[in-house]
């Protein structure tokens, strides 16, 4: 969306035209009414920034084949693009950083450190789930109520639109 400088001032001036008589009605004195008008058009003044200079991403993400779809997208591949080698891969939860899925990468964030070790065991280590509960030292079970808990909590991330 664009921004129209004209037409947003001419909003702005009419919303601090009202504020300031508002201001007056309530005691407020023309220096503090001054004060609110200055930090005001510093927020005005950041939003048209922020507008100006700001594009959106599609939602929907970018598959091979996908050129076309945006124009930040044709004109930065480069930068978008990552390889193997831009990732932490000296730390035990690097995948974490590689999820592609944005709504599963959040809902991964939303986990608490045992249920990400946990993951990491089973899906990174290889260990099966009776496995990892006699390495952490409690029942299969547990380990499958844990993993049920933690199904449930990403579940509601990948259900998100």
């Amino acid at each position: 969306m664009t921004w129209n400088n004209g037409y947003e001032r001419k909003k702005f001036e009419a919303r601090m035209k009202k504020q300031a008589e508002k201001y007056r009605s309530l005691g407020m004195s023309e220096e503090q009414i001054e004060t609110m008008r200055k930090f005001d058009l510093a927020q005005f003044n950041s939003d048209r920034r922020y507008a100006e200079h700001t594009q959106e991403m599609p939602t929907s993400t970018f598959e091979d084949g996908d050129e076309g779809q945006s124009p930040i997208y044709e004109r930065f591949l480069e930068i978008f693009s990552v390889s193997i080698e831009d990732y932490d891969t000296g730390s035990r939860y690097g995948w974490i950083e590689r999820i592609e899925n944005l709504n599963l990468y959040h809902g991964v964030r939303q986990l608490n450190q045992e249920q990400i070790e946990l993951i990491t065991l089973l899906a990174f280590d290889g260990l099966d789930r009776s496995a990892i509960a006699k390495r952490i030292g409690v029942s299969p079970s547990a380990i499958t109520q844990r993993f049920s808990t933690i199904e449930k909590i990403l579940e509601k991330f990948l259900l998100r639109p």
